[in-house]
């Protein structure tokens, strides 16, 4: 009897150990997913190792790839808040909180494609009744069968799951799709130009595969050397590789033919448009003082670059502080700089300001526009920002409870003063004869749905006008001029961004950044645009633009690949959902059979 006794404790003590140094290990893990998920920042603007974004995932996969679905969301969940934090650190110029507030919502996305993977690997490799035979049955049946297929379907439906996660960010609660996977290549013109028929995601699809196909590459090589494994069932080279590889090679041959194609056309009109950077620093509450300074600073400018007569003056979105129809002083002051302008030079201005109007109902309405004044100095049309910032521009539920009784102090705490009206037209501003502008206004030009729309409404150049000023950061510039980048790719049109305190620059139609208000010297000693230096100038850029250029597949017919992505995940779900019921069919049947 004390035998057995000391043998059961002796039981215990072993199971204990390994209890401990099961979680010991996977302390390790969730180390390893916070670090992982932080470097990956430096594939991205302002860092630019494009070259990372290869190989990022990797980590994230490797460490939830065995683990059940509960670890599987701690580890996925820890490497994306650590990437959120990372990529919208920024933020904390608003409130120090917020990126660390936001991320823990950005980060429920990576945790569910983490416990994707070993749920997916599982339920598609392995039948249910093989799974309860126990761990050296399941062995034993990936040593002995051929998984080729198999393989391939597992990586197409990871990289179609993240992408329809990226998609799914693009909306969901407003949406804040920031540095998607593909941002990481906005500089390799050849790779994104797939961009024009899958839209941005078909970069982050081919970029998801290739890492997956690297990770079971070297995963087969640990079975080989370690447990003699991977003859069949995975192999040295996994299949996976070799596709990914030609899915590489298509791009670069898509996107070298592309702009090739872009080279021969030759545009109809050029467009001579001044932009102005003031580069004014922001608060939440501008007076008097700080409003005159913008106002001086930017007529002051205007006049400098106005002699060069281009045909059309751009001044970035909220340039003056100040409405330019409003009732004050300050507002008088800034509507007779306007006048004095275009007396003085007959050119017409297209700038951002707050505007209001009222409704039939004569309730007073705040609108984030964007205004083109003739060379007279008449109003001739206005566009009405359609995606507003959250707490930035409104407050999200002003007008429902709970949230209506506290709202002015939420509006005094963490919001702007404004509660702004979302725009519902596509304004298209006439430059020039065949020269169709649309305006995005800020972060607008992040939301690939936005630009499409105003593409299909007839625009042939698309403008933003932005005021990063309020994020003073070097990677929180680039990041956004990142993204802008995608828009002109998608939808083959040339843009023109005009920044407050950067990023003010011409975008090709193939992404290529072609001229800005700043340049570096190269080491073979040619300058190239440096749009993302912060600073006061001027420039006139002239912008060659067609006056029909083709509708990319992607404008014409939008997200057909996230359709093609969301319909092949399901698919592959249901296949391993149909698997788990087999499985859980057979350990009813046999619970019964024992009785």
């Amino acid at each position: 009897m004390k035998e057995k006794t000391k043998t059961t404790d002796n039981a215990l003590k072993r199971k204990n150990e390994v209890f401990k140094i099961s979680r010991i290990y996977f302390g390790f893990r969730c180390l390893a997913a916070l670090v992982s998920g932080m470097l990956m920042i430096l594939a991205f603007p302002c860092f630019n190792f494009s070259y990372l974004a290869w190989i990022t995932i990797i980590p994230l996969y490797i460490l939830v790839f065995d683990l059940n679905w509960r670890r599987a969301f701690v580890i996925g969940f820890l490497w994306g808040y650590a990437w959120s934090v990372a990529s919208t650190i920024w933020l904390r110029n608003i409130e120090t909180f917020i990126p660390f507030a936001i991320s823990f919502i950005l980060a429920f996305f990576y945790a569910f494609w983490a416990v994707a993977v070993p749920v997916v690997r599982r339920y598609l490799f392995v039948p249910g009744y093989i799974q309860l035979k126990g761990y050296n049955e399941e062995c034993s049946y990936l040593k002995s069968n051929s998984f080729a297929f198999k393989e391939i379907v597992f990586t197409l439906c990871l990289s179609c799951l993240w992408c329809v996660i990226e998609w799914v960010r693009t909306w969901i609660f407003t949406g804040l799709p920031w540095n998607l996977l593909a941002i990481s290549q906005w500089q390799q013109l050849a790779i994104i130009q797939i961009a024009s028929v899958t839209g941005i995601y078909g970069v982050s699809f081919i970029l998801v595969f290739m890492n997956l196909a690297i990770a079971d590459t070297g995963i087969a090589v640990y079975k080989k050397i370690k447990h003699n494994q991977g003859d069949s069932a995975f192999r040295f080279v996994p299949l996976s590789l070799y596709i990914s590889i030609m899915l590489i090679l298509a791009a670069f041959h898509f996107g070298i033919n592309r702009a090739g194609d872009l080279r021969k056309k030759t545009p109809e009109t050029v467009l001579r448009a001044a932009v102005v950077q003031g580069d004014i620093p922001q608060c939440r509450f501008f007076n008097a003082e700080e409003a005159m300074f913008a106002l001086k600073t930017y007529t002051n400018l205007s006049e400098k670059i106005l002699p060069s007569k281009p045909d059309i003056l751009i001044w970035p979105e909220s340039a003056v502080p100040q409405s330019l129809r409003g009732s004050s002083y300050l507002s008088y002051e800034y509507r007779e700089n306007i006048e004095e302008l275009t007396d003085k030079f007959h050119i017409p201005i297209l700038l951002g300001t707050t505007d209001y109007e009222f409704d039939s109902s004569d309730k007073l309405k705040f609108y984030n526009s964007a205004y083109l004044i003739n060379k007279n100095g008449e109003f001739v049309k206005r566009y009405n920002k359609m995606h507003l910032v959250p707490w930035g521009e409104y407050t999200p539920f002003e007008n429902i409870w709970p949230v209506s009784p506290i709202y002015p102090w939420i509006k005094e705490k963490f919001g702007m003063g404004r509660s702004c009206t979302p725009g519902t037209v596509n304004t298209i501003f006439k430059l020039k004869k065949n020269v169709n502008a649309s305006v995005l206004i800020c972060y607008e030009d992040i939301f690939p749905k936005i630009a499409r729309k105003h593409v299909l409404n007839g625009a042939n150049l698309l403008l933003t006008i932005t005021n990063d000023a309020w994020f003073p950061t070097e990677n929180q510039l680039e990041q956004h001029l990142a993204q802008a980048v995608f828009r002109a790719v998608e939808n083959n049109r040339v843009m023109i961004r005009n920044g407050n305190c950067a990023g003010s620059c011409v975008i090709q139609p193939n992404g290529f950044v072609s001229d800005s208000i700043f340049f570096k010297k190269e080491s073979g000693g040619k300058f190239e645009p440096d749009p993302a230096v912060k600073g006061r100038g001027t420039a006139v850029f002239n912008v060659g633009i067609r006056e029909k250029p083709e509708t990319t597949f992607y404008t014409k017919y939008g997200n057909l690949f996230i359709l093609f992505c969301g319909i092949t995940t399901l698919i592959i779900f249901l296949c391993c959902s149909w698997n788990w019921k087999a499985k859980k069919t057979e350990l009813i049947r046999a619970f019964n059979n024992r009785k």
